[in-house]
Formats: C-alpha cells, sequence, structure tokens
C-alpha cells in the first residue's frame, strides 16, 4: 500500500514540476526586461534607476553602485554592463553618469542576465541597462 501511495505522490510531484516549469519559462520572458520613458529631466540617471522593479542604487559617499536583483557573481563584481545608443560603456556607473546627459535621454531598458548574456556576451552575464538618446532611438 505504501508503494503505490508513494508511486501517486512522485506521479503528483513530477506533474506540477512539469506545469511550474513550463508556466515559469513564459512568464520569465515577460518580467527579464524593463522599460522606464524619461519625462522628467531634474531628475538623475541614478533616480531614474530606482524606479525599476528589480534594481537597487547604493550610495556610499559619492561612489555610486547599481545591481539587479537576483543577479550575482563569484569575482566579486556585481554590476550591470551599461550600454548607450548600441555601445558598451561598461559596468561603471560613474562612466556612464559621465557620458550622457541625462536630458538626452529618452528611454532606460534593463535586461536580466540571461537575454543580456545572448546579445552581449559574458560582459552582461549581470544583466545590462540599456541607454537609449532621443537622437539614436
Amino acid at each position: 500500500m505504501k508503494s503505490i501511495k508513494a508511486r501517486i505522490l512522485i506521479f503528483t510531484l513530477a506533474n506540477i514540476l512539469t506545469i511550474s516549469c513550463v508556466t515559469s519559462g513564459v512568464d520569465r520572458r515577460t518580467s527579464n526586461l524593463d522599460q522606464l520613458l524619461i519625462e522628467n529631466p531634474d531628475l538623475t540617471l541614478k533616480d531614474y534607476l530606482r524606479r525599476v522593479s528589480g534594481v537597487q542604487v547604493q550610495e556610499r559617499g559619492g561612489d555610486v553602485q547599481v545591481f539587479l536583483r537576483g543577479v550575482s557573481s563569484v569575482t566579486g563584481n556585481n554590476s550591470p554592463l551599461f550600454i548607450v545608443d548600441g555601445s558598451q560603456v561598461g559596468t561603471s556607473y560613474s562612466a556612464v553618469e559621465n557620458a550622457v546627459d541625462i536630458n538626452d535621454v529618452a528611454s532606460i531598458r534593463v535586461m536580466r542576465s540571461s537575454e543580456a548574456m545572448t546579445m552581449y556576451g559574458m560582459t552582461a552575464s549581470n544583466g545590462a541597462i540599456i541607454i537609449y538618446t532621443k537622437g539614436n532611438r
């Protein structure tokens, strides 16, 4: 009797696992990409990044670090890759802040690690923050 109950339990768990994998695959596609339109030029880039779900902005003194929730690296660098109009700027927030004026930014798009790695390689293993300027949208 116990073996029949065990088989039913295993069968039920296998079905639940299969259903959850299929469902999470669909949901993951839509939730890995967030876009934010720039509407108020009085705010800074870090203010806009704070509004995106899953983006964490930490300030320590004058240093600003940006992280995507759920992404971590064994090498210690957990910063996403910043891309401005298709050009890779790097993983430093200060580099992207110096490279672009917030008044020129049209939108900001955040890609989670798997999609970002597909498009930009291992440099984007911690995700990517893509910035589109008004002239290159």
